[in-house]
């Protein structure tokens, strides 16, 4: 397997896993808690404010999750002409710029809340 095509595989399974992380957000399934959602101390606070800020966040790291699979999948085709580095920067700025845009959403929102 090329260098490129695991870089690849483990952007799709990073995607795969953001989604699948985000499910049991987007579903109010996760109680308050040091290590799991989006814990800050206002969250930590309250139930009112944790469970509508982590089912947003939920949203929008799902949303994360997508684009990565799909920017992933467009890219495979190409990956092959590609360098390593070129797919690897490429791969990353699918998963950073949608997560930086998420933390500041998230933000956002909690001020709303």
């Amino acid at each position: 397997m090329q260098p490129q095509t695991q870089l690849l595989t483990l952007f799709l399974a990073n995607g795969v896993l953001m989604s699948a992380i985000a499910i049991p957000l987007i579903r109010n399934r996760v109680p308050r808690n040091p290590w799991y959602g989006f814990r800050v101390p206002k969250t930590l606070a309250s139930d009112a404010v944790w469970y509508p800020a982590n089912r947003y966040m939920g949203r929008w790291l799902f949303a994360c999750g997508l684009i990565d699979l799909v920017g992933v999948l467009l890219l495979w085709p190409f990956a092959g002409r590609m360098s390593v580095d070129t797919v690897g920067w490429v791969g990353l700025a699918f998963t950073v710029i949608p997560l930086a845009a998420t933390l500041y959403q998230g933000f956002r929102y909690l001020d709303s809340l």
